[in-house]
């Protein structure tokens, strides 16, 4: 009893109240936003009452009756209709793992043995080298030319380059040895490595009611994993530091080297693999490559990545010469791409082209999307960058709701992108789409005849957006059965009730009670406290009139909340209405504000 005490008292140390806040304010509320899914609501009743939430999960654990929350996990397709699945966590879970990390964090990376081995941070916004991933997509790429110089620099000592990944790391790590790793690191916290690993631990993948199997990190889009993930390499970056000195780069569970001769890389490659056996782990065989530095150059795609430099830095730094020049010279060199071979990098450097087609304004890659979104699953959040970027226009929207009716189209996240895309666009008032894409999450809906928590989310930002009263109150009902099993796509559904009328809210009410849908119940509770303030304080008045391309759907309806309310001065509602309007360049969501 004194014993479990003690742990609890040094678990109230590590976890304060402050800490919790923090880990919110500084990391988990921008991470939340990034998520494969994002919340309708924006946490809105989260952060506004944040010290309260952090009070109660820290009373919860203290009482020791403090427990994992429901979470989703979504599929995301890899190729070939192979998917990943991710976990998205409640806001307070999100908020105690990054508190736990953040406690962590700092021991483990002093223990790193080398500087060429390098963790990312997956939310804080982007400020250095080490702080960027794939995660995001535009800043990743200063990253990834960066991680080309590491490789490059020892290239006039090494005939050889070896390029290799584990197979399938985060789903064969054990975590029983993951965890015994991460103590033995140093003066760690106990305490802290037990809370951790007891949370993740829910999040492991146990299909059909089996039994834990004890292997497998979830893939999280937080940090957590990927520290764990990080630190239990650090044996095998002993060796190749040993061998290699710093002339070597992994990047989470990607490892390139340099070598003399094809002998010592068949050796080093050998070795690295024995040595992730005693792990449980692999190498991918047919992932790892031992490259002279011709084809390295060639796997790399060093020539698409110099003149797609050249492009951006014209760009972004305005450089003298005619932007129809540079859009000329990126069309030529995008269908010799394009029609060339597909070996290498191929997939980063698509991806690469998007992004600088849209900071340039350009439509040229259009013609082109069809056959990618279909092929190319992991361009596809470029393909929504892009459109977004460029707008709106009818041929676009066929194309994105041909691809969404398709067979193609077979997982979560690709299903929510596209609909959060036609939402985000802003439909001319008098075309005939506004109201036929409230049609195309019915009639997805209808085709995958499944549960699918995304199709809910992006389906009632659509209808939220472009249908009647009855429209939204229909597709509500269509897809009860799958948000009343779901306490995050409650909250979806619970978001959407300033656009409803009074009945369909006393029913939604209602049948939240009954299902004991906590957060649904808690967002309406939330627009609820709203709606009786008799002032917009500084924090709405900010979060409202601040400048957002695309001008959020979330904020229209806790705008619609405030502007409807009877308790504001008529003075400051017209103000807030005015200061709105004035950051709102979307046609649809200007008729909102202004009839509200």
């Amino acid at each position: 009893m004194d014993r479990d005490r003690h742990r609890l008292k040094k678990l109230s140390d590590e976890i304060s109240t402050k800490r919790l806040s923090l880990a919110w304010k500084n990391t988990v509320r921008h991470g939340l936003r990034n998520q494969a899914l994002s919340d309708l609501y924006d946490y809105m009743d989260i952060h506004r009452n944040v010290e309260d939430v952090c009070e109660r999960i820290k009373s919860q654990i203290m009482s020791e009756t403090f427990t994992v929350d429901s979470y989703e996990v979504v599929s995301k397709e890899k190729s070939k209709g192979i998917c990943r699945k991710i976990v998205i966590p409640s806001a307070e879970d999100a908020i105690v793992m990054q508190c736990l990390v953040d406690r962590l964090e700092s021991d483990i990376l002093d223990k790193e043995p080398t500087k060429s081995a390098y963790y990312s941070r997956s939310h804080t916004p982007p400020k250095s080298f080490r702080d960027i991933d794939e995660n995001f997509p535009y800043e990743w790429l200063k990253v990834w030319k960066e991680y080309q110089k590491e490789l490059w620099q020892y290239g006039d000592d090494f005939e050889y380059v070896v390029m290799t990944d584990i197979a399938k790391y985060y789903d064969t790590i054990p975590l029983k040895k993951l965890k015994s790793r991460v103590t033995n690191i140093g003066e760690l916290s106990e305490e802290v490595i037990d809370m951790l690993f007891y949370i993740l631990k829910e999040y492991v993948w146990q299909p059909e009611y089996t039994s834990y199997h004890g292997v497998g990190l979830p893939q999280l889009n937080f940090d957590a994993p990927r520290l764990l993930a990080h630190c239990f390499l650090y044996d095998i970056d002993d060796y190749i530091k040993e061998k290699k000195g710093e002339s070597f780069s992994r990047w989470m569970d990607d490892i390139n080297l340099g070598a003399r001769s094809i002998s010592e890389a068949k050796n080093i490659t050998k070795n690295i693999d024995i040595r992730l056996g005693g792990k449980g782990l692999s190498l991918n065989s047919y992932k790892t490559k031992i490259l002279d530095f011709e084809d390295a150059s060639r796997e790399l795609r060093v020539d698409e990545n110099r003149y797609i430099n050249i492009a951006v830095n014209k760009k972004e730094n305005n450089l003298p010469g005619k932007e129809e020049k540079w859009i000329e010279f990126l069309k030529d060199k995008f269908e010799s791409f394009y029609n060339g071979s597909r070996e290498g990098r191929w997939t980063q450097i698509l991806k690469r082209f998007f992004t600088t087609f849209a900071k340039y304004d350009s439509q040229f890659l259009e013609k082109y999307v069809p056959k990618i979104v279909r092929n190319v699953p992991d361009a596809r959040s470029h393909v929504a960058k892009y459109y977004r970027k460029i707008g709106y226009s009818t041929k676009r929207y066929s194309q994105i709701v041909d691809f969404l009716k398709c067979d193609y189209c077979i997982d979560d996240v690709s299903i929510f992108e596209f609909l959060k895309l036609i939402s985000e666009w802003d439909i001319p008032i008098n075309s005939p789409y506004r109201s036929e894409a409230v049609e195309v999450p019915n009639d997805i809906f209808d085709k995958l005849k499944v549960r699918s928590v995304a199709l809910v989310a992006g389906g009632i930002r659509v209808v939220g957006k472009y249908g009647t009263h009855q429209e939204r109150w229909d597709f509500i009902q269509k897809s009860r059965f799958t948000w009343r099993s779901s306490q995050w796509a409650s909250r979806q559904v619970a978001a959407l009730t300033p656009r409803l009328n009074e009945k369909p809210k006393d029913s939604l009410l209602s049948q939240f009670r009954s299902e004991g849908l906590l957060e649904g119940l808690r967002v309406m509770s939330h627009i609820r406290n709203l709606r009786e303030r008799t002032s917009v304080d500084s924090q709405l008045n900010s979060y409202l009139t601040y400048t957002s391309k695309p001008f959020p759907f979330s904020k229209v309806l806790i705008a619609v909340v405030l502007l409807s309310s009877t308790n504001l001065p008529t003075k400051q509602t017209q103000n807030l209405r005015e200061d709105i309007l004035e950051t709102v360049d979307d046609s649809m969501y200007q008729n909102i504000i202004r009839n509200t």
